[in-house]
Protein backbone atom coordinates (compact mmCIF):
# COMPACT_ATOMS: atom_id res chain seq x y z
CA UNK A 1 0.00 0.00 0.00
CA UNK A 2 1.34 3.28 -0.29
CA UNK A 3 1.45 5.48 2.23
CA UNK A 4 -0.26 8.74 1.17
CA UNK A 5 -4.25 7.20 0.53
CA UNK A 6 -6.57 6.59 3.10
CA UNK A 7 -8.45 3.04 2.12
CA UNK A 8 -11.91 2.05 3.24
CA UNK A 9 -12.43 -1.35 1.79
CA UNK A 10 -12.38 -4.99 2.08
CA UNK A 11 -8.47 -5.86 2.01
CA UNK A 12 -10.05 -9.29 2.59
CA UNK A 13 -12.52 -9.04 -0.62
CA UNK A 14 -9.56 -7.90 -3.01
CA UNK A 15 -7.29 -11.03 -1.37
CA UNK A 16 -10.20 -13.30 -1.73
CA UNK A 17 -10.14 -11.79 -6.17
CA UNK A 18 -6.65 -12.10 -6.42
CA UNK A 19 -6.66 -15.72 -5.36
CA UNK A 20 -9.68 -16.48 -7.54
CA UNK A 21 -8.31 -14.73 -10.41
CA UNK A 22 -5.15 -16.71 -10.14
CA UNK A 23 -3.44 -13.33 -10.78
CA UNK A 24 0.80 -12.76 -10.00
CA UNK A 25 -0.06 -9.47 -9.17
CA UNK A 26 -3.52 -7.40 -8.86
CA UNK A 27 -4.48 -3.83 -8.23
CA UNK A 28 -6.74 -1.78 -6.33
CA UNK A 29 -8.11 0.16 -9.26
CA UNK A 30 -11.29 2.91 -8.27
CA UNK A 31 -13.00 5.28 -10.64
CA UNK A 32 -12.45 8.24 -10.77
CA UNK A 33 -14.45 10.68 -12.51
CA UNK A 34 -13.09 14.91 -13.29
CA UNK A 35 -14.80 17.67 -15.41
CA UNK A 36 -12.46 19.33 -17.81
CA UNK A 37 -12.38 23.09 -16.98
CA UNK A 38 -11.94 23.58 -21.33
CA UNK A 39 -13.92 22.97 -24.17
CA UNK A 40 -13.07 19.94 -25.90
CA UNK A 41 -12.79 20.04 -29.66
CA UNK A 42 -12.68 16.84 -32.39
CA UNK A 43 -11.34 17.31 -35.35
CA UNK A 44 -10.19 15.78 -38.53
CA UNK A 45 -6.33 15.17 -39.55
CA UNK A 46 -6.77 18.28 -42.01
CA UNK A 47 -8.19 20.61 -38.90
CA UNK A 48 -11.75 20.56 -39.66
CA UNK A 49 -14.02 20.64 -36.42
CA UNK A 50 -16.15 17.72 -35.90
CA UNK A 51 -17.62 18.10 -32.58
CA UNK A 52 -17.53 20.62 -29.52
CA UNK A 53 -17.96 19.77 -26.01
CA UNK A 54 -18.20 21.89 -23.56
CA UNK A 55 -16.89 21.31 -20.21
CA UNK A 56 -17.29 16.99 -20.63
CA UNK A 57 -16.98 14.94 -17.50
CA UNK A 58 -14.43 12.30 -17.75
CA UNK A 59 -13.92 9.00 -16.11
CA UNK A 60 -11.05 6.76 -15.90
CA UNK A 61 -9.79 3.85 -14.03
CA UNK A 62 -7.21 4.78 -11.58
CA UNK A 63 -4.56 3.31 -9.71
CA UNK A 64 -5.51 3.54 -5.71
CA UNK A 65 -1.71 2.09 -4.69
CA UNK A 66 -2.58 -1.24 -3.02
CA UNK A 67 -1.74 -4.25 -4.39
CA UNK A 68 -1.87 -8.31 -3.62
CA UNK A 69 1.43 -10.09 -5.10
CA UNK A 70 3.01 -13.25 -5.50
CA UNK A 71 5.96 -13.42 -3.67
CA UNK A 72 7.59 -14.64 -6.80
CA UNK A 73 7.42 -10.88 -7.93
CA UNK A 74 10.07 -9.89 -5.60
CA UNK A 75 12.99 -11.29 -8.10
CA UNK A 76 11.42 -9.29 -10.71
CA UNK A 77 13.28 -5.89 -8.52
CA UNK A 78 16.71 -5.11 -9.91
CA UNK A 79 19.05 -4.79 -6.93
CA UNK A 80 20.50 -2.07 -5.92
CA UNK A 81 18.06 0.60 -7.63
CA UNK A 82 15.34 2.59 -7.23
CA UNK A 83 12.58 0.67 -9.02
CA UNK A 84 8.71 2.10 -9.49
CA UNK A 85 5.31 -0.22 -9.22
CA UNK A 86 5.02 1.16 -12.68
CA UNK A 87 7.92 -0.48 -14.23
CA UNK A 88 7.08 -3.44 -11.97
CA UNK A 89 3.55 -3.84 -13.22
CA UNK A 90 5.13 -3.41 -16.97
CA UNK A 91 6.99 -5.69 -17.02
CA UNK A 92 4.86 -8.27 -15.31
CA UNK A 93 2.75 -7.58 -17.91
CA UNK A 94 5.21 -7.69 -20.79
CA UNK A 95 6.19 -10.98 -19.49
CA UNK A 96 2.87 -12.20 -19.94
CA UNK A 97 2.25 -12.84 -16.03
CA UNK A 98 -1.21 -12.30 -14.92
CA UNK A 99 -2.28 -8.96 -13.77
CA UNK A 100 -5.84 -8.56 -12.00
CA UNK A 101 -8.12 -5.20 -11.57
CA UNK A 102 -9.85 -5.60 -8.42
CA UNK A 103 -12.70 -2.54 -8.73
CA UNK A 104 -13.00 -1.31 -5.22
CA UNK A 105 -16.47 0.44 -3.93
CA UNK A 106 -17.15 3.78 -4.56
CA UNK A 107 -15.76 6.48 -1.98
CA UNK A 108 -13.15 3.48 -0.64
CA UNK A 109 -10.25 5.41 -1.40
CA UNK A 110 -8.70 9.28 -0.90
CA UNK A 111 -5.34 10.58 -1.89
CA UNK A 112 -3.51 12.68 0.69
CA UNK A 113 -0.70 12.96 -1.54
CA UNK A 114 -1.12 17.13 -0.53
CA UNK A 115 -1.95 19.86 2.13
CA UNK A 116 -5.13 20.49 0.97
CA UNK A 117 -6.33 16.50 -0.04
CA UNK A 118 -4.90 15.68 3.38
CA UNK A 119 -7.25 18.20 5.33
CA UNK A 120 -9.99 17.25 2.88
CA UNK A 121 -9.68 13.39 3.97
CA UNK A 122 -8.88 14.90 7.50
CA UNK A 123 -12.27 16.41 7.66
CA UNK A 124 -14.07 13.16 5.85
CA UNK A 125 -12.63 10.88 8.67
CA UNK A 126 -14.13 13.50 11.23
CA UNK A 127 -17.71 13.45 9.58
CA UNK A 128 -17.73 9.40 9.54
CA UNK A 129 -16.29 8.50 13.27
CA UNK A 130 -16.56 12.13 14.74
CA UNK A 131 -14.25 14.50 16.84
CA UNK A 132 -10.43 12.46 16.36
Amino acid sequence: MYGDAVYDFSLRGMIKHHKESKAFATMGLSTYKTNLPYGVIETTGSGRVTDWREKPEIAATINMGCYVMEPGIIRMIPANKPYGMDALIKKAIAQKRTVSGYIAPRNSFLDIGDKESYEMAQQEYIKRLGKI
